[in-house]
This record gives C-alpha cells, sequence and structure tokens, in this order.
C-alpha cells in the first residue's frame, strides 16, 4: 500500500468550450487542488483527512488499485507548498503520515508558424477522463507557466479555439517533470499524435500517427524530408521512417510513423529535449516535443 499527493496550484481558470474534430467538447477551467491517491489498497471505505497546510475531510471509495480523492480549495494555488500531513483510517487501518510535495514549471511562450504569438490553452491531459483537469492559459503574448507535480506523467494539449477548425494542437510529452523546463512550442494545422519518444543501442525512436487539416478524409504520406528532428536544439539525422498500420481498438487501425534518428552524440545527460516538427504547405505544419 502507499499514499500519493498531487498538488495543483495553478490558478482558477475559466475559458473557452474547444471542440475536438469528432465533436467532443472540453471545457477550459481549472480550479486549484489536492489529490490524494490510495495504490493498492484494500476495497472498501475511508476517511481521509487533511491535517496541514489547512484542514479538510472528505470519504474516499476504494474500489480499484489506483483510487484518487480530490480537495478543491483556492488556497491550494501556492506552488511552494512543501509538505502535506494527512490521516487514512479506514476498517482495520489508520495512517497518519507527512508527505513531501514536489513542483516543477514547465514556463515558454506560443508562437504560430509566422513566428507570431499566439495565446493559447496549456492543457495537462490525461489518456483517460479525469474529474479534475489541469489548464492554464497564456497571456496576450503567448507566454505561460504551468505549475505541475513530479513523478507524474506530462501529457500538455497547446492550442486555442481554433482547434479542429483551422489549428490543431502541439503536444508536449514526459514520462515525469524532474525539474523546471522552457519550450517555445509552435501551432500550425498538423499534429503528431501519441507522440512517443524512447533511447536505445545509440538510436533514437521516434513514434507518433500524423494527422494534418491539409487532408481531413486520410493522414499526409510523409517522407524523411518533409520532418525535421532536433535533439537538445541540435539538428539530427533520419536514417529511416517506418510506416505501418496502429491498431486503435475496435477492430480500427491507422497509419503510424517511426523514426530512426541519430546524433554525432551517443551519451546524454537528463532531461534531454527532442523537438520534431514538419513545415510543409502541402502537407501541414506542426510540431512536438518529448522531454526524454
Amino acid at each position: 500500500m502507499e499514499i500519493k499527493v498531487y498538488l495543483n496550484p495553478n490558478p482558477v481558470l475559466r475559458g473557452e468550450i474547444l471542440t475536438n474534430p469528432w465533436d467532443k467538447k472540453s471545457e477550459m477551467k481549472n480550479n486549484p487542488f489536492l489529490e490524494i491517491v490510495l495504490c493498492n489498497f484494500p476495497l472498501g471505505e475511508y476517511n481521509i483527512e487533511i491535517l496541514s497546510p489547512l484542514f479538510l475531510k472528505q470519504k474516499a471509495i476504494v474500489t480499484s488499485s489506483y483510487a484518487s480523492t480530490y480537495f478543491l480549495n483556492p488556497e491550494f494555488e501556492d506552488p511552494f507548498i512543501s509538505q502535506v500531513k494527512l490521516k487514512v483510517v479506514g476498517e482495520k487501518l489508520k495512517k497518519e503520515l507527512s508527505l513531501p510535495v514536489k513542483i516543477h514549471k514547465l514556463t515558454g511562450r506560443v508562437f504560430d508558424f509566422n513566428e507570431n504569438p499566439f495565446p493559447a490553452y496549456i492543457w495537462a491531459t490525461h489518456e483517460e477522463k479525469v474529474v479534475n483537469e489541469i489548464i492554464v492559459k497564456t497571456d496576450n503574448e503567448g507566454r505561460f507557466t504551468l505549475y505541475y507535480s513530479e513523478e507524474k506523467k506530462l501529457r500538455v494539449f497547446v492550442d486555442d479555439a481554433s482547434y479542429s477548425k483551422s489549428t490543431l494542437e502541439c503536444w508536449i510529452i514526459a514520462k515525469e517533470l524532474r525539474e523546471d523546463m522552457e519550450i517555445n512550442p509552435h501551432i500550425g494545422d498538423f499534429e503528431f499524435y501519441d507522440f512517443n519518444v524512447w533511447f536505445s543501442s545509440g538510436i533514437w525512436h521516434i513514434f507518433f500517427m500524423p494527422s494534418s487539416l491539409k487532408s481531413l478524409d486520410s493522414p499526409p504520406e510523409l517522407t524523411k524530408d518533409d520532418i525535421n528532428v532536433w535533439i537538445n536544439g541540435m539538428k539530427a539525422e533520419i536514417k529511416s521512417l517506418i510506416v505501418h498500420q496502429e491498431y486503435t481498438g475496435k477492430d480500427k487501425y491507422y497509419p503510424a510513423c517511426l523514426l530512426n534518428v541519430i546524433t554525432k552524440e551517443k551519451e546524454f545527460c537528463s532531461p534531454v529535449l527532442v523537438r520534431a516538427q514538419v513545415n510543409s504547405p502541402e502537407k501541414g505544419r506542426g510540431e512536438a516535443w518529448y522531454i526524454y
């Protein structure tokens, strides 16, 4: 059994509603919260009390090995909270402990492909729907700060209300945010969906499923010349592009790309910033980032 604590200290937001290409709507709103996760606890009912930095209590019903309980409170809008003291009481269990809170920030400035500032939403999404989202909005010059807990997968969507109409999102991905990072994403009409990166035997492997508003009926057919990759800001060499049919569930398949990429350097210190970009008038413009 393990208890995990995650803080969302980002400010209250009440934004627009974004609609994806399949007409699914998402409201851009944020409330500061503290998330308590009970991992591998026996099924049943538990009382959770936050004892510090403020006093709150709530019941939690554990029905799976990963059970989240959210405590929403404006006082959690504080990225300098460093510790939470709590008590968890169940039928045959009582735990009182203090847990560290580790917060890092992702900062940057959003641009379009003409290098104009692009005001947008910065949305830490999940592959499955969650009760409370983490979303911030840039200022009018595209600048943003997103506070995010360490030890959680980072999967950031960047776009505005033009999403799926004239633009597609840029993705910023990391297994976890281990330190403060600065990234300046660009928004266009091409998407690197399900962007993933791994390093093995001196070769960078980059996976994505391409999508473009230039060809809604079918994804664009890319060549190596259409794609650029940078590793820590240095241009990398794409040795191969493999296109295959990726199973997406419910007996459906979608074209996916796998790049094999090399650089002169064979060893890297973490974190490594991987940036992939398509910039084609015919096939679309877009990019994605991976913090490795």
